[in-house]
């Protein structure tokens, strides 16, 4: 993959004015960056501005199309992204002008209403139990319902005692006092 283009170097120059403007790889292609938000993408040698609602319309008004790609054997459309008309993209007034227009779109999408409830509701706590020392509670991706080390190492030391003691109490001193070997004695 190329690590820049001409198209790429040419938006950097043209949209270094409003601020931070930058380009990074992905897919094959670049994104379009501005002051870090996302405004547009570079694919097959063509740009691609960031829409949504109140944009689309004069990028359907100008003759542009969504972004399409080619997945497997059907085309795939990602409508988030629409063509760059050809006479915005030679005037740089014009260019910058609708980038401001997706730069707001991307700031506006970065935050959407349902993550804003999440965000005040504080982060999630981890689902992990008092004195673990490692924990990974849950049904992991295959299925298996995992257990925290630390009750897994005691639930051993129990076994084991027991094997070994002939009072049938349990030995767990050893793991107990922090060691991690499991210590057979013989009574």
């Amino acid at each position: 993959m190329a690590k820049s283009s001409p198209l790429l170097d040419y938006l950097v120059d043209h949209l270094a004015p409003l601020g931070d403007a930058r380009g990074r790889p992905m897919f094959g292609g670049f994104g379009v960056y501005l002051d870090g938000f996302i405004i547009g993408i570079i694919a097959f040698d063509t740009f691609y501005l960031k829409v949504d609602d109140t944009n689309r319309p004069a990028f359907a008004a100008a003759g542009s199309q969504p972004f399409t790609y080619r997945q497997g054997k059907v085309d795939a459309t990602m409508s988030s992204y629409w063509e760059c008309p050809a006479d915005v993209l030679e005037e740089p007034d014009q260019l910058r002008s609708w980038a401001v227009t997706s730069l707001t779109v991307s700031r506006r999408a970065k935050t959407p209403a349902k993550n804003r409830a999440k965000k005040a509701a504080g982060p999630k706590q981890p689902r992990r139990k008092p004195g673990a020392k490692f924990s990974l509670s849950g049904t992991g991706r295959t299925g298996v319902t995992m257990v925290s080390l630390s009750s897994m190492l005691s639930n051993t030391a129990m076994i084991v005692g027991r094997r070994n003691r002939p009072s049938g109490r349990p030995r767990t001193s050893g793991l107990a006092s922090g060691s991690r070997s499991i210590s057979r004695t013989m009574s």
